[in-house]
């Protein structure tokens, strides 16, 4: 065997696989939406049916969950428009009672370690929460 053929051999062994992505459905657009706002209500008891604000962003969100077409979801906006909601409550929710999927849920400020981060990334599916606002990070 030569040396190229060893080589070939070993970056064949450390090549890391290839994650098949799935497209996933939770519904109709229309369906997911009212999957958010009933979530949002039981989850936040001054939230309700007819004072529930339902923004822009929110469209997007119920967008990707009836098709995620194989790709995951990053949620930006300004503080108070129910990121943390969503990622924590909503998509959770949604994924246990549709899927049946357990979906882990961190604060990026927790995956700063080695330890944490092997945790995560070997996991399919996951939720971090607050990336960029850690100064760490940021820097």
């Amino acid at each position: 065997m030569t040396f190229s053929d060893e080589i070939t051999k070993a970056m064949e062994r450390l090549r890391i696989q290839e994650r098949k992505t799935e497209s996933l459905s939770f519904g109709t657009f229309e369906e997911c939406r009212n999957m958010i706002m009933e979530i949002f209500c039981r989850v936040d008891q001054s939230i309700t049916m007819s004072n529930l604000v339902w923004l822009k962003q929110y469209d997007e969100v119920a967008n990707w969950m009836s098709d995620t077409q194989g790709k995951g979801l990053v949620l930006t906006g300004r503080c108070g428009t129910g990121k943390s909601l969503i990622l924590r409550n909503v998509l959770p929710i949604c994924f246990l009672t549709r899927k049946r999927t357990v979906v882990p849920t961190y604060h990026a400020k927790d995956c700063m370690s080695i330890e944490k981060m092997k945790d995560v990334l070997n996991r399919r599916i996951i939720a971090i929460d607050d990336v960029g606002t850690e100064t760490p990070i940021n820097n």
